[in-house]
């Protein structure tokens, strides 16, 4: 039995229904979409984690009894994958270690928590992973940075979760602003000026690389990019 109690906007629902028919709703939803479960059980989110796989294009999070899916845009990949190629560009050039994981499900069952974050950094903590190819979040160190592109969706609801996990830093990129926030010694996220984990790393400069993306490919915002990197020395 579905019930639709409350449409927040044009591609936001918020719902409540039958536990069996979670993946029905989910393998319907249309693109740039969010779905909100109320009253989920962690058995129901693992569940549906392996009933769409590897699928493409679908962000799971639980926190608690909320679950929520999100279905993603050509657009928000293509943010996604600059700025993993950045960074992995910043790592060679300037020789800091650093391991990219794209779109991971991070999820810890003793806090009934978990979120799939657009990309995710290990930048201090590369030399701790003992298994560089699985990760197990119950037991291996969190990633230094995550990250959240925004098109469509609003991640802030996510922070939670991620300050639950001891996650240092979030990056977000709203389609015109990227946004860099640092965790504090009480959990909360404060908004900085550049990163934590890579520090020649700015909110200004993030922010005028992606923006490029409306009139540049990838490949000349890449070179660009090595351009300024050289000017940094």
């Amino acid at each position: 039995m579905l019930a639709v109690k409350e449409r927040t906007s044009k591609a936001h629902f918020k719902i409540k229904l039958s536990k069996s028919a979670y993946f029905n709703i989910v393998e319907q939803l249309p693109e740039a979409t969010e779905v909100r479960f109320e009253n989920a059980t962690w058995n129901d989110y693992e569940k549906l984690l392996d009933e769409v796989g590897e699928a493409s294009g679908l962000r799971l999070s639980f926190n608690k009894g909320d679950l929520r899916v999100m279905t993603l845009s050509v657009l928000h990949e293509n943010y996604s994958a600059l700025v993993q190629t950045l960074v992995m560009h910043l790592s060679f050039h300037n020789k800091i270690k650093v391991l990219c994981y794209k779109s991971a499900t991070i999820k810890v069952s003793k806090v009934l928590k978990g979120a799939e974050p657009n990309g995710c950094f290990y930048v201090q903590s590369a030399d701790t992973l003992p298994d560089k190819l699985r990760i197990d979040f119950n037991n291996d160190p969190m990633p230094d940075i995550v990250l959240e592109i925004d098109i469509h969706h609003d991640s802030k609801a996510k922070f939670d979760i991620y300050s639950a996990f001891g996650i240092n830093e979030i990056w977000r990129y709203d389609g015109k602003v990227f946004e860099l926030y640092a965790r504090q010694k009480n959990g909360e996220y404060k908004q900085s000026k550049k990163s934590k984990a890579l520090p020649i790393l700015t909110a200004k400069i993030l922010t005028a690389l992606l923006n490029q993306s409306e009139t540049k490919d990838q490949y000349e915002i890449l070179l660009g990019f090595d351009e300024w990197l050289k000017l940094q020395k």
